[in-house]
């Protein structure tokens, strides 16, 4: 497939965007049928692998359950990124939390609350650049995701 046909087929179950260099953002709208989870995991490889962005950010307001195919998908996404990479998991509901606390990959996948905290960590870890200084970015485009789980 070529990179056209891996942005459709993640179109499928959310949005691939630039925020700025070297960070992506995943906004996961439709989350994937057990049977769907291999030609998900293909497509976003593979523009994980031609994009390279240092600091990923999953949007996972969207995502009411998480299991071990999943998991397998977020493990093999955070080795094709580049050496120092971080994957942030942005939104995360109560199951999707207790499951990666309980099965101890905190460590793997950075859980955080915000975009503000994102950037943090990513600056903490000279990893990014302050969103401020990224005039081309639409974070705010997923900042409106930020209440989804609130009370839940």
């Amino acid at each position: 497939m070529d990179a056209n046909s891996h942005e459709a087929v993640l179109s499928q179950f959310g949005s691939l965007k630039e925020a700025c260099k070297d960070t992506l953002i995943f906004e996961l709208t439709h989350q994937p049928l057990f049977e769907q989870i291999p030609i998900m995991r293909e497509s976003f490889l593979a523009e994980i692998r031609r994009r390279q962005p240092l600091v990923l950010i999953i949007d996972m307001a969207k995502a009411e359950r998480f299991h071990g195919a999943g998991l397998a998908v977020c493990a093999e996404v955070l080795r094709a990124m580049p050496p120092g990479g971080r994957v942030f998991l942005l939104n995360v509901g109560p199951q999707v939390r207790g499951f990666i606390e309980i099965s101890d990959l905190r460590d793997m996948f950075k859980i955080v609350d915000d975009l503000p905290e994102v950037e943090r960590r990513a600056i903490m870890e000279g990893i990014a650049v302050p969103v401020d200084q990224c005039p081309e970015s639409n974070v705010n485009t997923v900042l409106a995701a930020g209440t989804a789980h609130e009370g839940a």
